[in-house]
């Protein structure tokens, strides 16, 4: 965890590629919030949860994150 709401990934053996899929999901998805990939490598990946669209805006931490990784 490096912050509020932001999240990084580190493999402990590097990707063949940077081109690989992260599917994310969380363990409440409401209206307006968001949890995706902002940056990737082939060393890792950092994920940042969002809410927003209500007048409001901001990070949180969800009670349950989920990530799938294809290469």
């Amino acid at each position: 965890k490096n912050g509020h709401g932001n999240y990084s990934c580190t493999f402990t053996k590097t990707m063949p590629h940077a081109d690989y899929v992260v599917i994310t999901g969380v363990s409440y998805f409401g209206a307006g919030t968001n949890f995706g990939v902002i940056s990737q490598t082939v060393d890792g990946f950092t994920l940042q949860a969002t809410y927003g669209g209500d007048n409001t805006i901001g990070s949180f931490d969800p009670i349950l994150a989920m990530v799938a990784i294809f290469c």
